[in-house]
């Protein structure tokens, strides 16, 4: 029997929460490519976006960014 590891998917805002920062630090965060690699990138309904930006909201794994806030010395405030 394979066992299944839960998934709990993060947005930009619970990520902002979790890390007790800014939405707008997680989307430089993300404009420099400093996160782990989103799971999916969701249509958010915008149109357009700015240069270098997607119109789409990154989804990633919370293990994947409770990870990466380990390795980068972030401190986790809150579980998602």
């Amino acid at each position: 029997m394979t066992r299944r590891r839960t998934v709990t998917l993060v947005g930009p805002g619970e990520v902002a929460r979790a890390l007790g920062v800014s939405r707008a630090t997680v989307r430089q965060w993300v404009h420099r490519e400093l996160l782990p690699e989103p799971l999916a990138v969701l249509d958010s309904g915008r149109t357009r976006a700015a240069v270098g930006e997607s119109a789409g909201m990154p989804v990633w794994d919370w293990q994947d960014i409770a990870e990466w806030a380990d390795e980068t010395g972030r401190p986790v405030h809150a579980e998602p």
